[in-house]
């Protein structure tokens, strides 16, 4: 029976014989009955009620429910009027209560018993006056294992419930660094990464948790945005940098970042994971694809289709984004920088929010952020409280400032590979294939992927060895998924290959793929088209037409190769916005250009001032020597 169904479930043995006439008696027989369980666990809930009131607060009462539910009743041999309540396995529990991710547990083999005594009638607390602090006990000490016990938190000072320890959130945060790092690399722009680095630790070092080795990164990742992992890890996107139009504005940013890390906002609301969570993105063939592919590889088209390449970030609180806010201008006063610029740059990304709130896979700053009306009111009011530091550091002019974001990329990173149309080329490689036109592609870390529309089949591009012989890397394949019929040597535009073709998936869904093996300066490239059996044949010419298409780059497609660089013009006089924009050749629409400089299209300017503008220009990237990843190769600025 649902433990819903008594309300708030007095337990008194008359009540639930008058809602329930059927339970006249209480028998051995039903002891362990679904029923007399879920009335003992409601009892022990409603009798420590202090307890009670300490779990709703710290993991909701419905969490408080679950962790009862837990609870199992079994009858020892022996002792008849004798029962043990063990609480199963922490590790058990987290998979039902869902208080965490799995491992995050610091007492994670410990197994909690409380010996209660047992009549065939309902619990009572006036005939067993021993149960009542009995199960308090055994609620708080489940609540302590689950949350590894209470901590002050270094910012407020308070008690608060915590699920790690400081170690343990400094060991899940290097390990989500690495995959962070490794999923979306970081930009190849030494003296850019020293200077935000540098800034970073000047605003780390008013943080209250000193102890902690913080490190600051930037990302590739094109979208305004900036995030942080437990234990100091912080990164911004190379996509908020060109937003933003002082060193007073970037300091607030990151202390902003500093500031959840500070107040282990992550680990409170156990999210050390959270910036981690795949995005779905390629959908169709699902699963059944993922087993041509490689184990890298083979993640991104299994399930829904998640991407490893593809990050969403969890949204904070607003009350903990209100307290991230304040220390963020707390510390940028205190390193020497003006606070009111916490709420300026706000301003700039609600503009530019707005202008792009119809793209809904934007993984912006104030999507994984949330705003809130009052929240720039909030920021300026704090500011006016708060005294800047004297005799420190002086922030960067606003020239010296901006000339540090130069030649900044924009927009995608022609480093990882372009699409011209339906054809994509990788400079660094040197290798282009053709695609479909009217599919949907994607670049990812790992490979290049083109989906039909309607999901009907999809074509893989991905290097799976280093290598001269694709025949042997077509014989390794066979080890691991047996292909219908021998590979056959062939060759792809003059470059040795092997092709054949395999089933596989399960019975119901049996799919088919056409592999292409080419080899090329000492890598080994797959090109897998797959659908299901159903529709490969409609398919199969496309599938392979794709893979025929495969190359090296010619003198005329390196030229087809930009990249979208920020660069700074001086506005001349009598020059508006439009005149200044048309001039330079800037790629941004008017709005856009406004945005980035934080300024108003209409706005009268200043004979001199620096304005940023988008550039293309051609780009000249270095060969990719072997054993190294492509999403990370160097280029030139």
């Amino acid at each position: 029976m649902p433990l819903q169904k008594y309300g708030k479930m007095d337990c008194d043995q008359k009540k639930i014989r008058a809602r329930d006439p059927s339970r006249k008696r209480w028998p051995w027989a039903k002891a362990k009955s679904r029923r007399s369980i879920k009335s003992a666990q409601t009892s022990i809930l409603r009798w420590s009620g202090d307890a009670r009131k300490y779990l709703a607060t710290r993991v909701t009462t419905t969490g408080a429910l679950r962790l009862l539910s837990n609870l199992a009743v079994s009858r020892s041999p022996g002792t008849p009027r004798k029962q043990l309540a063990t609480v199963r396995s922490i590790r058990e529990a987290e998979s039902d209560v869902r208080f965490g991710a799995r491992g995050l547990w610091p007492l994670d083999p410990m197994r909690l018993s409380v010996l209660h005594h047992w009549t065939p009638k309902p619990f009572s607390s006036q005939r067993f006056p021993n149960l009542r602090q009995t199960s308090l006990v055994c609620i708080l000490l489940g609540a302590m294992s689950l949350c590894g016990g209470c901590a002050r938190n270094p910012v407020t000072g308070r008690p608060e419930a915590v699920f790690t320890t400081e170690k343990g959130e400094i060991k899940q945060g290097q390990k989500a660094a690495r995959e962070v790092e490794r999923q979306m690399g970081t930009l190849d722009d030494p003296a850019l990464q020293a200077y935000v680095n540098q800034l970073g630790q000047r605003l780390a070092a008013q943080s209250p948790r000193t102890q902690l080795n913080h490190e600051f990164l930037i990302v590739p990742m094109s979208e305004p945005n900036a995030f942080a992992l437990p234990g100091g890890h912080v990164y911004v996107s190379r996509g908020l940098l060109a937003y933003v139009n002082s060193e007073d504005e970037l300091a607030n940013v990151i202390g902003h970042e500093i500031g959840h890390v500070a107040a282990r906002h992550s680990v409170s609301r156990q999210t050390a994971q959270a910036p981690l969570i795949p995005v779905q993105i390629i959908a169709g063939l699902g699963g059944a694809a993922a087993g041509i592919l490689s184990p890298q590889i083979g993640q991104m088209v299994s399930g829904v289709g998640q991407l490893p390449g593809a990050l969403a970030l969890a949204a904070y609180s607003r009350d903990q984004e209100r307290e991230a806010d304040r220390l963020g201008q707390q510390f940028a006063a205190e390193a020497g920088f003006d606070p009111m610029a916490m709420a300026t740059f706000m301003d700039t990304l609600g503009r530019e929010e707005a202008l792009a709130d119809q793209d809904a896979d934007r993984r912006s700053f104030l999507r994984s952020h949330p705003p809130s009306p009052a929240r720039s009111e909030d920021a300026v009011q704090y500011a006016e409280t708060l005294q800047v530091s004297k005799g420190v550091k002086a922030p960067l002019t606003r020239k010296a400032f901006l000339k540090k974001m130069d030649g900044l990329p924009l927009g995608p990173m022609a480093v990882e590979g372009v699409f011209v149309d339906a054809r994509f080329l990788h400079a660094g490689l040197g290798v282009s294939i053709n695609f479909p036109d009217g599919w949907e592609f994607l670049n990812a870390p790992d490979a290049v992927a083109a989906l039909q529309p309607e999901g009907l089949a999809q074509i893989v591009l991905q290097i799976v060895a280093e290598a001269s012989d694709p025949l042997e890397q077509a014989l390794l394949f066979n080890r691991e998924i047996k292909l219908d019929g021998p590979a056959q040597r062939i060759q792809v535009n003059g470059l040795p290959a092997a092709r054949a073709e395999a089933n596989f998936g399960p019975r119901l869904n049996r799919m088919r793929a056409s592999l292409t093996w080419v080899a090329y300066e000492g890598r080994i490239y797959q090109i897998s088209g797959v659908a299901s059996r159903k529709n490969f044949a409609s398919m199969q010419d496309r599938l392979l037409t794709s893979a025929d298409s495969f190359r090296p780059l010619t003198t005329q497609d390196r030229g087809l190769i930009k990249q979208d660089r920020l660069r700074l013009v001086s506005v001349r006089p009598g020059e508006d916005l439009q005149a200044a924009s048309k001039r330079t050749g800037n790629q941004w629409s008017l709005e856009e250009t406004a945005i980035a400089n934080g300024i108003e299209v209409n706005q009268t300017l200043k004979p001199g001032r620096l304005l940023k503008i988008s550039v293309t220009e051609p780009y000249v990237g270095k060969p990719i020597p072997l054993s190294t990843k492509t999403s990370n190769a160097p280029e030139k600025k």
